[in-house]
């Protein structure tokens, strides 16, 4: 497999590249895609629709960038780059890019997503004979895949028998422009003094009720405050609801989150669930925010995270995946270091 964007450097240079993504050109994937094929391409078109979480959105951004693709006039094209979820775009227009080379983003698995992350599917299953299915055609079909880390990329190797020389492992980076350690911004003013901060968007993967249990042990510690940005299951809000310790808010646009993360002392990045075998093989986005910022973080323990994050680094600590206890201990641990220090 191939580390870094170079090779896509090389593919699209001095070429015209139409980008595709079933998300917003502003999702943080895009924006890294689009910056590094602008660098190098003669010119770029996008097609895009920023599908959300329903299935009626997912259904409605399709049509629309089906709909988009159909209409497309641009014959001068070298080069097509399917962003978010290439499976959805793929089987309807391969017969019109064909002759084109292919790059597709397998930022994830659908199949693997919708059986083994959300279980929204038992294995045996038509609907994930279809999923994976539609995985297996895209990979087939593309010249290249983009893969978020070296442990994912042997997952579709493994699972997809897809050839390792046409992966190329593209690692998440936050923005800059918003993103960016910025000391003018004064501590959070919570009554209590070391303020632990997690956002997501609370996929199963991500170990939420890890740290939910892990509040739980530490909510006579007082002088911790956690804040939890995203949006939590009314069974998670029950549990944390009462308890003084925690401050929840449903959304922040990402200035907002940018201030909020300065104003912490500590950051959990995850993923904490040890059950799901793609928290192992994955990245969380929210970890190359943190290290951008130079904020202290916690990274579950697994081959993933420690492709890029040493434990040299002081501002990273690793914790078991899927203990509460092992969390609570380090963010204990962590608190005494920054009184310390």
């Amino acid at each position: 497999m191939i580390v870094g964007p170079n090779k896509i450097k090389t593919l699209c240079m001095g070429k015209n590249v139409l980008f595709i993504s079933l998300k917003g050109l502003d999702y943080i994937r895009n924006t890294q895609e689009l910056k590094i094929i602008e660098s190098v391409a003669q010119n770029v078109y996008t097609i895009s629709s920023d599908a959300k979480f329903s299935y009626l959105q997912y259904a409605l951004s399709i049509f629309k960038v089906l709909f988009q693709i159909f209409f497309f006039r641009q014959k001068k094209i070298d080069l097509v780059f399917l962003g978010y979820l290439p499976q959805f775009v793929l089987p309807f227009f391969h017969y019109k890019l064909k002759e084109k080379v292919i790059i597709s983003d397998f930022f994830f698995s659908i199949y693997d997503s919708q059986v083994w992350d959300k279980k929204n599917f038992k294995d045996d299953g038509f609907i994930p004979y279809l999923l994976k299915k539609a995985d297996s055609y895209c990979l087939n079909q593309s010249d290249y895949i983009i893969a978020d880390t070296q442990e994912h990329a042997k997952y579709f190797i493994e699972e997809f028998k897809f050839d390792i020389n046409k992966i190329i492992v593209l690692y998440l980076e936050a923005d800059s422009d918003i993103y960016f350690q910025n000391s003018n911004i004064e501590k959070d003013k919570s009554p209590n003094g070391f303020v632990v901060f997690y956002f997501g968007s609370i996929l199963p993967l991500q170990g939420v009720n890890i740290i939910i249990d892990c509040i739980t042990l530490l909510q006579n510690h007082e002088d911790i405050n956690f804040q939890i940005v995203g949006p939590l299951k009314r069974h998670q809000i029950n549990q944390l609801k009462n308890m003084k310790t925690v401050t929840l808010t449903k959304w922040l646009s990402q200035k907002e989150l940018a201030i909020k993360i300065n104003a912490s002392d500590l950051c959990l990045s995850g993923h904490f669930n040890d059950h799901i075998k793609k928290s192992k093989r994955v990245i969380a986005g929210k970890t190359f925010i943190f290290n951008k910022m130079k904020k202290p973080m916690i990274l579950g323990d697994n081959l993933a995270n420690r492709e890029l994050f040493k434990e040299e680094d002081k501002l990273v600590k690793y914790v078991k995946m899927g203990s509460p206890k092992s969390l609570a201990e380090c963010i204990l641990d962590a608190k005494k270091r920054s009184h310390d220090g």
